[in-house]
């Protein structure tokens, strides 16, 4: 763990930078960076009590620094962050994977960390071999829980995972691929899977590019095709916090975001929403509209909102921004310019309901 860094929240630089009041929302804190956010890292946890973000010293290109606010102080990690897999949990935890090398072999671990005790823990993979592992997984805190898809050869047709079951040390390999040819005619695909667990981590769904959507109930080992489309683009899917719809792409000339009904099957194409989106504790979904709308959408009636706009003073330019599931905490970086540092802008709102 390196040093702590410390904190700014000057007043008049605020107003200076159009902080304004909209919607219960007030600026309560100022982070400085050292280069810009990343556009892969940048969330809260439920409750706006912890934010994590990765950190760039080039316009585009791998971060170099992960960073976590827990409310008070920043605290840098000294752990991997080129192409290996993150998270952070509702409760706050930070989640990553490690590479480890012993003896000619290359294997791995999730660590764990807590921003607020300033606790890590680390749990060792016994089983598999990072090559043999995705670099994208799936985890739940409670049981702990981590599910990720398993590297194939371009052009294989093969589509293989594995449910590691962290407490317990349980570590269960599955193979979906005559499970799947039973259902549907599986020809070559051209990448591995991308797995979504459930809350209680009994069941999976399945996101394949160019072919579709299934369920996997890990426990009977029953599969089920939920939407087969050859153009499923397998982006950035994610499950509402009720699990009651599955937001995925589908890309033709331009990349569209749709929602999967998980009960009717149904689907219908949220027309407007775009880019970076967060699901929200109420079961809705979040994004930035125009670049500087904070939106709230339902996805049951398709009914949006603007939760918040920011406005940026002429001569700052705006990189991203975020906001907590609950809504109760929003937080946008911005830069004067390209080749400045960039600041974080942290926003609460009072009397959150």
């Amino acid at each position: 763990m390196k040093k702590n860094l410390w904190l700014v929240a000057i007043t008049f630089f605020l107003a200076a930078c159009g902080v304004h009041e909209e919607n219960g929302y007030k600026a309560t804190t100022e982070l400085d960076l050292d280069g810009k956010v990343s556009i892969a890292n940048f969330n809260f946890d439920e409750k706006g009590e912890v934010l994590y973000w990765g950190e760039q010293d080039e316009e585009f290109g791998d971060d170099v620094r992960t960073k976590i606010w827990n409310g008070k102080d920043i605290k840098e990690l000294d752990v991997e962050s080129k192409i290996q897999w993150s998270t952070l949990t509702n409760n706050g935890k930070f989640v990553q994977k490690k590479v480890n090398k012993t003896q000619g072999e290359v294997g791995y671990s999730l660590i764990e960390y807590d921003p607020i005790k300033d606790e890590f823990k680390e749990f060792v993979n016994k089983k598999h071999k990072n090559n043999g592992a995705s670099i994208i997984g799936s985890y739940i805190e409670n049981p702990r829980t981590y599910i990720t898809g398993q590297n194939i050869e371009f052009g294989e047709t093969k589509v293989k995972g594995y449910v590691w079951q962290i407490d317990e040390k349980e570590y269960e390999d599955i193979d979906l691929t005559e499970l799947i040819q039973d259902k549907i005619d599986l020809k070559s695909i051209d990448k591995e899977p991308l797995f979504l667990l459930s809350d209680n981590g009994r069941e999976t769904w399945v996101i394949m590019d160019s072919v579709g959507i299934l369920h996997y109930d890990i426990e009977s080992e029953e599969i089920q095709p939920l939407l087969l489309d050859d153009q499923i683009y397998s982006l950035s899917p994610m499950l509402t916090e009720d699990e009651k719809y599955l937001i995925y792409e589908i890309k033709k000339e331009d990349v569209s975001v749709h929602a999967l009904d998980l009960d009717t099957l149904e689907t219908k194409e949220l027309n407007d929403v775009e880019g970076k989106r967060i699901a929200l504790s109420n079961g809705n979904i979040a994004y930035v509209k125009d670049d500087t709308k904070i939106q709230e959408v339902d996805v049951a009636t398709d009914e949006e909102k603007t939760l918040y706009e920011i406005k940026i003073k002429d001569g700052y330019e705006l990189d991203l921004a975020t906001i907590s599931p609950d809504k109760s905490t929003i937080a946008y970086s911005y830069r004067k310019s390209k080749e400045d540092d960039g600041v974080i802008q942290i926003l609460k709102k009072e009397n959150n309901t």
